[in-house]
Parts: C-alpha cells; structure tokens; sequence
C-alpha cells in the first residue's frame, strides 16, 4: 500500500485485512501520517467498512475479491487491479462475477 501512496501523492488510501495483527503492523510500517493520507482497518472482502462509491481505484493483493463489494465501493468510472498469484480459475470466477455487475473493466 505504501508503494500507492508514493504513486499517488495526492491520494488517500485505505487498506483492509481480517486480521489484527496485519491491520496493526501495516499502521505501524506507516509510521507518523499527519495527513491521515494511509490508513488500515479490520475487515474482511465480504462487507467493507467504506461507504457506496467511495473510490477511483481498489486494488487487491490476495485473496478472493467480492464482487458485489467491490461494485458498491467503486465509483462508476473506478478502476479494479487484481495482484497476486491465483488460481485461473479464481481469476475467471472473478471476472465472470464482476462483469454480471456490470463493472466496466480493461483487461482481467
């Protein structure tokens, strides 16, 4: 996550992980953020604790992506990158599910 926010320096983002442990030694590689630009909660890819169409980008490193998750967080016009080694027919689920929604998409 640290690697977006030097990419993106006016961006703020947000990152989440099931498990507490991660959530606390992600916030601790952030170190001192007196912009609030990075921050990290705990949840899991199955309800996000974002509000509907809160992002332009969701990235997701590993793991299963919830589709219908991703589709209510992302704005209209967002972008989805999948990073990690999966599965192909994880990746094929996914975006199967993903264009049922309807999610514009550039290459899955």
């Amino acid at each position: 996550m640290l690697f977006l926010a030097r990419e993106f320096p006016s961006a703020r983002i947000r990152g989440v992980d099931p498990s507490a442990d991660m959530v606390q030694a992600a916030g601790a590689r952030v170190g001192l953020d007196p912009e609030g630009r990075v921050a990290f909660k705990q949840a899991g890819n199955r309800r996000l604790p974002f509000p509907d169409q809160l992002f332009d980008l969701v990235v997701i490193f590993a793991g299963r992506p919830a589709a219908k998750e991703i589709a209510r967080v992302l704005r209209p016009e967002g972008h989805l990158v999948l990073v990690g080694a999966a599965p192909a027919g994880l990746l094929a689920s996914a975006r199967e599910r993903l264009w049922r929604r309807r999610l514009p998409r550039t290459a899955i």
